[in-house]
């Protein structure tokens, strides 16, 4: 019943609370540590609710595979600790009698276990209030318990808790120790709820309350971390909770927010049909959370009219002005206080830059966007320094990750990360490349190195190249491992980004336990191609519904997945673009200073964020268009040409959301197989793929179709006009030209094109003349 790091080691029993009417608890505290810190930081959670032995053979999810991944997100410390969970016969709450779970009807059990991926160094007092149950209480191993029986697993980081500030240099909290003395003492589910509204920071959780048997899980507003559920089903009928699946029977991505299931009167012989039935969602009780899930920008702040305009002559209204100068007022406080003179210097760059280009107003559209940039620099150096400010640098061996591109993201976040970090500290920039060290990534990140080497020539910026091959990614163990850490994902583009993201986090020339990582800029900022369309379709306001589409599918779509697959490397991952303030900055700017795409790609996509690397002195980055990660490293184009044919068959037959087929491993009559990637099964000849609709291409696809079209259908005219079969009686039927009928002559020969060609060679040679 422990952990599969933990097993074969000494298993201590803890007796039952005194007079507790439901607890008689097992507690299995093997725990495998390494002592040599003790912190808190990302862990890997599993719970399972059942009506027998969670760990009982007959289940088709095996829950060892689960913890020997969990082992892998936190390789510091493992234990677990289950419950079994029996009705009271009386108003007393006395126990009748006490006969074993397996032969009294109504018993549930709990089971749960954790790993732990330390980060910071704890001192004295680093849980005020929590009185520890045995010798290891003071150490934040998952699972926590406390004298009530209260049970918490957290895997996160509380950047703010209540208001308080843990992220500080030389913290000595830890946040999970601090979080379970504060749900002890939170009295009604309201207190918990707001308790739980009041993080800020990524986090999943699952606390079980003693006292009301309510079964609490959840994740943060964005998603942050990952968090499965598998409700009971044919396959097996308990409710499991965990970080990762190791891809074992349906799962599904738990939404955002807190849920809560009651157990207090749950009938143990129908419970598998009821229970999902009884799960409830909770609401934010903090309105900037509330503001960040609902993802609606104030209307008055969306353009009505979606040409071009000049920015030195258009003046922003009166709405728009009020809105800005009240994201101003958010970061000009005390908190600002620490920032270094040479950022606060660059912060006033952009504004300094258009003062005295020109005497403009304060109202013009230049100076806004001017402004917004400055606040913007603000927002991700607190970001950044916050997700920086708890490392022990010491057991990171003094290096910071970063995930790079060479894109504006991940340059910006490097070049930010610089004025945060002590100065001893080297950075490493993790670049993976399929294509022989010539993919589009690598060419950028080099470009993008020697601009942060001349931006900042005394720190030490390492670039870390990891180069593979679309085989080393495709063989058996590691397809396997690819395709247990992206379910439930399921398709090819999900495992081309599995396969770089694996390997850039994985490099072993990096000791780094954090990663910074740009998720959440492009669907923010309108970074993707389809922002255009949508765009060029509808104009801002439908512009403004698709990044808020966007933004609210990001925990099942993008971050649960990068999540489980990063972690499994004993790292943890932080998107400074996801910060809580910074979203909300993003979402209170008005639009126009936010993006704008009338500018050509490269200048008005993400247009907030490139006038920040402009500020820092990053101007190749700066203007370096949008590559998502699976294109850039080439290897979208090598399994497109493997098994599609070429990158053109697999854009017409969608091969982002294709399925992969003989890749996943399921359970057939109780064995698991797993079989290498197979392509997708071929069409018969004859067999035509359904066309995208129109209304889901770009207009330049649209044009490109109607163009197609009519040359087809002019192009079986005229062969139906060349050859004719003979009909007459006694004759052969053979095809004959029509002599007399001329030859529709195309725009490649007409003599139009040619008179014009003549036309433009003689200009040339006109003007090249001296």
């Amino acid at each position: 019943g422990t952990s599969a790091g933990a097993r074969g080691e000494e298993e201590r029993e803890c007796a039952c609370r005194p007079g507790s009417a439901w607890l008689r608890g097992a507690r299995r505290g093997a725990v495998r540590a390494s002592r040599r810190t003790a912190g808190s930081g990302m862990c890997g959670i599993l719970c399972a609710l059942s009506r027998e032995s969670a760990r009982a053979a007959r289940f088709g999810i095996d829950l060892g595979r689960i913890e020997e991944a969990l082992a892998r997100r936190g390789p510091d410390g493992s234990r677990s600790y289950a419950l079994c969970l029996q009705p009271s016969s009386g108003e007393d709450g006395k126990e009748a009698t006490a006969v074993p779970s397996e032969q009294r009807p109504g018993v549930l059990h709990l089971y749960f276990a954790g790993s732990l991926l330390s980060m910071r160094k704890l001192g004295p007092g680093a849980a005020p209030g929590l009185a520890a149950s045995d010798e290891d209480a003071s150490l934040p191993y998952q699972p926590l318990v406390d004298e009530e029986g209260n049970v918490l697993l957290w895997n996160g980081e509380a950047w703010e808790l209540g208001q308080q500030q843990l992220s500080q240099p030389g913290a000595c909290l830890s946040d999970s120790l601090l979080l379970l003395a504060r749900l002890k003492a939170a009295a009604t589910e309201e207190e918990i709820i707001k308790l739980v509204s009041s993080i800020k920071g990524p986090w999943a959780l699952v606390y079980w309350q003693a006292s009301t048997r309510i079964l609490w899980y959840g994740r943060d507003v964005v998603g942050r971390r990952s968090l499965l559920v598998h409700w009971p089903d044919e396959l097996d009928d308990r409710l499991i909770l965990a970080s990762t699946c190791a891809a074992q029977g349906p799962w599904t991505e738990v939404p955002t927010g807190l849920h809560k299931v009651t157990l207090k009167s749950l009938d143990g012989d129908r419970w598998p049909e009821n229970l999902q039935a009884r799960a409830k969602s909770t609401e934010w009780a903090d309105k900037q959370l509330a503001f960040i899930a609902a993802q609606r920008r104030d209307p008055r702040l969306i353009p009505a009219n979606a040409s071009p305009v000049h920015e030195v002559t258009e003046q922003l209204t009166t709405e728009e002005m009020e809105a800005l100068a009240r994201v101003e007022q958010q970061f000009a406080g005390e908190e600002m206080m620490g920032m270094p003179s040479e950022f606060q210097e660059l912060c006033q760059r952009m504004v300094q830059r258009v003062q005295d280009q020109r005497p403009i107003g304060e109202a013009t559209l230049i100076a806004g966007r001017a402004r917004a940039t400055n606040v913007m620099m603000k927002a991700l150096w607190r970001a950044t320094l916050i997700r920086t400010a708890d490392i022990h640098w010491a057991e990171s061996r003094y290096a910071l990750g970063v995930l790079f591109s060479g894109g504006v993201d991940s340059t910006l976040l490097a070049g930010i990360a610089h004025f945060c970090i002590p100065p001893n500290v080297s950075v490493h920039l993790c670049n993976v490349c399929f294509d022989g060290g010539a993919s589009p990534d690598r060419v950028a990140a080099l470009d993008a190195l020697h601009e942060l080497k001349r931006m900042a020539p005394t720190r030490d910026w390492q670039l870390l190249d990891v180069n593979a091959t679309l085989d080393s990614v495709e063989d058996g163990t590691t397809a396997t491992l690819i395709t247990e850490l992206i379910a439930p994902s399921s398709t090819y583009m999900d495992y081309n980004i599995a396969a770089a993201l694996l390997l850039a986090s994985g490099t072993s020339g990096t000791k780094s336990r954090v990663l910074l990582l740009g998720s959440g800029a492009d669907e923010q900022c309108a970074g993707y191609g389809r922002h255009r369309a949508r765009f060029s379709e509808g104009g801002w306001v439908q512009l403004e519904q698709e990044l808020g589409m966007e933004v609210r599918r990001l925990h099942h779509w993008n971050l649960g997945r990068d999540d489980r697959v990063i972690s499994n490397s004993g790292r943890e991952v932080r998107t400074p673009f996801l910060d809580e303030r910074v979203m909300a900055a993003i979402l209170e700017l008005p639009m126009r200073l936010v993006l704008d795409l009338t500018q050509k790609r490269g200048y008005g996509d993400k247009l907030i964020l490139r006038n920040c690397a402009e500020c820092l002195g990053l101007h190749k980055a700066a203007r370096r268009s949008k590559r998502a990660i699976q294109f850039g490293c080439h290897i979208a184009k090598q399994a497109n040409v493997r098994y599609f044919g070429s990158n053109k068959k697999a854009n017409h037959a969608s091969a982002g959301h294709v399925g992969l087929s003989g890749h996943h491993p399921f359970f057939k009559n109780g064995q698991e197989h797993n079989n290498a990637l197979q392509p997708p099964p071929r069409k018969e000849y004859g067999q035509t793929r359904e066309p995208r609709p129109d209304s889901a291409l770009s207009n330049r696809a649209r044009r490109r179709r109607r163009s197609a079209g009519r040359a087809s259908k002019q192009k079986r005219e005229r062969k139906a006009r060349q050859l004719v079969p003979e009909t007459n009686a006694g004759q052969s039927t053979e095809r004959h030209e029509i002599p007399h009928e001329r030859k529709p002559c195309g725009w490649r020969h007409s003599p139009l094109r040619l008179i014009l060609h003549a036309t433009l060679l003689v200009s040339l040679f006109a003007y090249s003349r001296p």
